[in-house]
């Protein structure tokens, strides 16, 4: 469940969402086309390559990380900001290994994170 999780999640996905299946944006309301994210390719994992299987791990790890992190409730401005720091960081970890789990290349990296 966290592999799916960490997918779902990550920029790549939020870009193919909004590609596929976005109809509406009104204020802060997005209406979505529910049959069309049905196109979203969840990447199936071969746990028979050991590669695969290893992203899945780590994956699945950097999300429980972040789930762990959401947590924590900080008591200082600096407690908070290195919090932030560590969410950020894990938030890009895991848009690295779904990247690599679908093949992305350095240009497409740079269209899905809007460079």
């Amino acid at each position: 469940m966290n592999y799916l999780l960490g997918i779902l999640n990550s920029n790549l996905a939020t870009y193919l969402v909004k590609a596929i299946a976005l109809d509406l944006t009104v204020g802060a309301f997005t209406k979505f086309r529910t049959n069309q994210l049905a196109r979203l390719p969840i990447h199936t994992i071969n746990f028979s390559d050991l590669s695969e299987k290893a992203a899945h791990d780590r994956i699945v790890m950097l999300v429980e990380r972040m789930l762990a992190l959401h947590k924590q409730s900080p008591r200082t401005p600096q407690e908070k900001d290195m919090l932030q720091r560590e969410i950020e960081a894990t938030d890009q970890a895991i848009d690295a290994m779904v990247y690599q789990l679908y093949g992305l290349t350095d240009v497409e990296i740079k269209i899905v994170e809007g460079e």
